[in-house]
């Protein structure tokens, strides 16, 4: 950073004067239980027969007595569902029954019950009661719950790249167009790490109970432009914790900076509900709203983070709290509640409101992926991220603005929060349920030795997906590395090819990770005949290494060239793509969880039909046919095709003998409709009419392009055929090709040459029989290319 950095002292459990240790909620505690957990929990609420015990309300009988007043939460007798609140059609009719029923309540409470806050489309109202007003309600039978008005403490960048939030941000993934809300105290917007992305401000104070601490137009409530900004004179010394954690989130470097936020493209929306040091459970409630409000009037809101809680930390899920009404329907719009654990040295309980079942509570660890013991874990944990020695943005009421260190579960929610908003500007649209799971399957896993729990540290960049591909030119060079036009890495790191036998070759993919679980496929190139397989796999370090063997159609090991692709987790971060390696060609099976995957969740199959003939399943595929593409596997020399006709959610497999003879053969097929590498350019066709000379595009829907162009072929030679893709770059690519011919007429099919005429992409496919004479084939061709 281009300023001295200030440390602040800030541990786990320790909440200094003006420093802020902010903590995450309890959330979901794995994929499946994720989705199971808010299922049960966001069922329709209808209180409306339902009324207070009488011995809930004693307790503020007491505190009324005590002090003059109590603060509370009173549930109103009306009919919720969190999907309405989150459907702009259905929230008109929702607040007339909200306000109704308020009504009734504050009638029912005399002049001794005012209202501190109300929301327009929650079944609940904050109130101040007198000792009158609480036997008022009590005697009433007006009121479906009521519950103290909790005071909440806030709990105390160069953890973006042990995140890998940096390589996706340079590619263009850096939270663009996306917005986070920070649910918080004041914000400096003049700090140059935040300045100028601050959007749709709002504050919620009660100044009633602290005064001289209110919103900046002086009264409890304010929305529009500088509503959230940090009252120095209010605060002095006391330093913005927003401005912190907002920093964490999304800022944005300053020329002579060195290190972005998470997500440095998106917009901030701060919301200061803070009064003084708390905040109260009805202004933070009123917080998340407001930011239903903006999303339901069609703001992107990416993601919520709350870095506070309460004093103590809860076992098991505090779903009783009022605010989970709030929480369920921002989770039923697609937007996350992420909340910090805490750091009250617990190994068995999170704070209040992370202990809410729908939210999504976060961990935090040290930059060298050790959990914390200070800080707050238990099964309720959704995420680790970094929350020690974070370096982030700093200001405070003396006008000071640099940079420095913070620690706190406070600051691990905000990493979260931001490589949400980028994951989300990747993947359009994807549920809340999905993206955790994408998160949770792809980090790395972490233990707390205190309990035994084992969650993931985020890693956006393995989230997204990696892919890589190599068109090998140089059949007998001992060690190269391909131009740039021909090999693409997503991580951005440069491919080689090491030659080190007769027709065997290792490829290099740096920070690819470990291939064992990708899905690899092989072809030859501008060689018709011989026939390239992937053999074996391993990795070295974050490098993953895969083994290429080449034969002639006699199975005889040969030096050749070829094209390799490569995509680790694409399809967990994708819609309907999957892919499968199998490691038995005898049986029946199901591919170990690394060795598949499959973008709804669900587990893929493979049926051995008989010897050399496979169905392969892949469950919950729907929509239009894609693009299937198979490469046996293994050192024999046998190859497989594609047996038509193509389906959405199955694919049939033949493998042959290098003589043509059905063979049972191990083999990596994938899948994927409507896309080729995430984000990419590209595109796919079946060309299902081996003898047409006049071009054509086939019937059906197995042809796609990422431009919108139609995708014609047509036979120009025997075996030879010109496939053209309107609008697609014709370089940097690596083309795959399968042939989809009957069982009974194996074949090999190869991408020969491919080039740019004009703006349209042609490439050139040659198909031969067993004994690689050239031979007519149907074929079902994937053009994939590193360009965006």
């Amino acid at each position: 950073m281009s300023h001295s950095p200030r440390t602040v002292g800030r541990r786990a459990g320790v909440c200094l004067a003006g420093a802020l240790t902010l903590i995450a909620p309890a959330a979901l505690t794995g994929t499946a239980q994720a989705a199971s957990a808010f299922s049960a929990t966001s069922a329709v609420l209808d209180a409306t027969n339902t009324v207070a015990p009488q011995s809930t309300f004693k307790q503020f009988l007491t505190d009324a007595q005590d002090t003059g007043t109590t603060r509370v939460i009173v549930g109103l007798q009306t009919k919720f569902d969190p999907a309405q609140a989150a459907s702009a059609s259905a929230v008109p009719g929702l607040r007339r029954r909200v306000a109704a029923a308020r009504a009734d309540v504050v009638a029912a409470g005399g002049s001794g019950a005012k209202v501190v806050r109300s929301f327009d489309s929650l079944p609940y109202v904050a109130m101040s009661l007198t000792p009158a007003a609480v036997r008022a309600l009590q005697a009433s039978g007006t009121v479906a719950s009521i519950q103290e008005d909790q005071a909440y403490k806030p709990l105390l960048a160069d953890t973006t790249q042990l995140i890998e939030s940096a390589p996706e941000v340079t590619r263009g993934y850096g939270g663009s167009g996306e917005t986070i809300a920070i649910l918080d105290d004041g914000i400096v917007s003049a700090h140059p790490f935040i300045a100028g992305r601050l959007v749709d401000e709002a504050c919620f104070t009660s100044p009633s109970i602290s005064p001289g601490f209110h919103c900046p137009n002086g009264t409890a409530t304010q929305t529009g432009p500088g509503a959230a900004e940090f009252d120095a004179a209010a605060h002095g010394v006391y330093p913005s914790h927003s401005t912190s954690v907002a920093g964490v989130a999304a800022g944005k470097r300053e020329p002579s900076g060195t290190y972005d936020g998470v997500a440095p493209g998106a917009n901030i929306m701060p919301v200061n509900v803070f009064t003084a040091s708390v905040t109260y459970e009805s202004d933070w409630m009123a917080g998340l709203q407001y930011v239903l409000d903006r999303a339901n009037a069609g703001a992107p809101i990416a993601a919520v983070n709350m870095s506070f809680g309460s004093t103590t930390a809860t076992t098991g899920a505090c779903d009783t709290l009022p605010a989970k009404s709030i929480i369920d329907a921002l989770r039923a719009k697609g937007i996350p509640s992420i909340i910090s654990a805490g750091n009250d040295n617990a190994s068995d309980r999170v704070n209040s409101p992370a202990c809410i079942s729908s939210a999504i509570a976060v961990g935090a660890t040290t930059k060298a992926d050790a959990v914390v013991n200070t800080y707050n874990s238990s099964s309720q944990i959704a995420l680790w991220a970094p929350g020690w020695d974070v370096i982030t943005s700093q200001a405070d009421g003396t006008g000071y603005i640099g940079y420095g260190t913070m620690s706190g579960t406070s600051f691990a929610a905000p990493h979260v929060a931001g490589a949400w908003a980028d994951y989300v500007q990747r993947y359009p649209g994807t549920s809340v349920n999905d993206v955790l799971a994408a998160f949770q399957s792809t980090g790395k896993p972490i233990t707390d030795p205190r309990n035994g729990v084992t969650r993931s540290r985020i890693n956006v960049a393995a989230s997204f997906g990696r892919w890589a591909f190599v068109v090998s030119t140089l059949a007998s060079t001992a060690s190269y590395t391909p131009s740039v036009t021909l090999q693409g890495n997503s991580t951005g790191a440069s491919n080689s090819v090491e030659h080190t036998a007769t027709g065997w070759y290792t490829v290099h993919f740096p920070n690819i990770g470990n291939p064992t679980s990708a899905n690899i496929q092989v072809r030859g190139w501008q060689d018709s005949t011989n026939r390239c397989v992937p053999s074996g796999s391993g990795t070295s370090g974050s490098t993953g290494n895969v083994i290429v063997r080449c034969f002639t159609p006699a199975g005889t090991p040969v030096d050749a060239t070829f094209t390799i692709s490569i995509q680790v987790n694409e399809a967990k971060a994708t819609k309907t793509s999957g892919y499968l390696t199998t490691i038995d060609g005898t049986t029946s099976t199901t591919p170990p969880a690394k060795r598949q995957a499959n973008s709804t969740g669900a587990t893929n199959t493979v049926n051995r039909i008989t010897t050399g003939r496979y169905s392969a399943s892949f469950p919950g595929f729907t929509g239009a046919v894609g693009n299937p593409q198979v490469t046996a596997t293994g050192t024999s020399g046998n190859f497989c095709q594609i047996v038509p006709p193509l389906s959405v959610s199955s694919v049939d497999v033949a493998c042959y003998s290098p003589a043509g003879t059905p063979a049972d053969t191990t083999f990596s097929l994938s899948f994927a409709s409507q896309q080729v590498y995430t984000g990419r350019k590209g595109g796919y066709i079946y060309a299902n009419n081996a003898t047409a000379t006049t071009a054509y595009t086939p019937t059906g829907d197995a042809t796609w392009n990422s431009a919108g162009g139609v995708n014609t072929s047509r036979k120009t030679a025997t075996g030879e055929y010109e496939v053209v893709l309107p609008g697609v770059p014709g370089t940097r690519v690596a083309p795959q090709v399968s042939a989809t011919e009957a069982g009974v007429n194996p074949r090999w099919c190869t991408p020969y040459l491919w080039s740019t005429v004009g703006s349209d992409a042609h490439v050139t496919v040659k198909c031969t029989d067993a004994a690689g004479t050239p031979a007519d084939a149907r074929f079902s061709l994937n053009y994939a290319t590193s360009v965006v």
